[in-house]
C-alpha cells in the first residue's frame, strides 16, 4: 500500500446560491501514517478564478487557498474511495468591471474560510499511478458577498461543490 502520494488535479468549484463557476488546480501531497489504519492525511494547495455576471457588468472573481483533511480509505489495489473532514483558507479578490455607461466598478480582497467533506475515487492506471476523482461539499465559515447597486451580485457564500480530475502518483 502507497504511504506518500503527490496528485494533481483540474477543478471546477462553485457556490450556486451566490451565481459564482471558477475554474482552476489544485496540487496535494497525502501520507499514510500506519498501513495498519486506513487513514489518510491530506495537504493541497490551489488556484481559481472566474468572471460572474451581473446587469451593471462583470466581475472578476479568484482566490487562493490552502487545506488540510484526512480522509478513511476502503477499496483494494485497483480501486479506492477515501472519504473524510477538510479544512481550507486562503484569500480571495474580486474586481467590477462595469458596461453601463456611468457606474463606478469597485475592488477589493478578502480571507476566505472553508469547512467541507472530501470524497476521492481513484482508479490504478499502473503500479505507482492512478486517475482521481475528486467532490468536495461543504459552506464557508465566512461568507464574502459581492454587492451590485443594493443587490447580492456574486461571492463566495452559501454551498460550495468542487469537482476534480486528476493524477496522482506513489512516492
Amino acid at each position: 500500500m502507497r504511504r506518500w502520494d503527490l496528485s494533481a488535479s483540474f477543478v471546477l468549484q462553485t457556490f450556486p446560491a451566490a451565481n459564482v463557476a471558477l475554474l482552476g488546480g489544485r496540487a496535494a501531497v497525502s501520507y499514510l501514517p500506519s498501513p495498519q489504519w486506513p487513514l489518510r492525511v491530506r495537504l493541497d494547495v490551489g488556484a481559481q478564478s472566474g468572471t460572474a455576471f451581473d446587469p451593471l457588468g462583470e466581475i472578476d472573481l479568484g482566490m487562493v487557498t490552502g487545506a488540510l483533511g484526512a480522509t478513511l480509505t476502503a477499496g483494494g489495489e485497483r480501486v479506492a474511495l477515501e472519504l473524510g473532514p477538510r479544512v481550507e483558507a486562503g484569500w480571495s479578490w474580486v474586481t467590477g468591471r462595469p458596461t453601463v455607461a456611468g457606474v463606478r466598478g469597485g475592488q477589493g480582497d478578502a480571507a476566505v474560510f472553508f469547512l467541507s467533506v472530501l470524497a476521492t475515487l481513484r482508479v490504478r492506471v499502473s503500479p505507482r499511478w492512478w486517475t482521481t476523482l475528486d467532490a468536495t461539499a461543504g459552506t464557508p465559515l465566512r461568507p464574502v458577498v459581492i454587492e451590485s447597486g443594493a443587490a447580492r451580485a456574486a461571492g463566495f457564500s452559501g454551498p460550495m461543490l468542487t469537482l476534480g480530475l486528476g493524477v496522482a502518483v506513489a512516492l
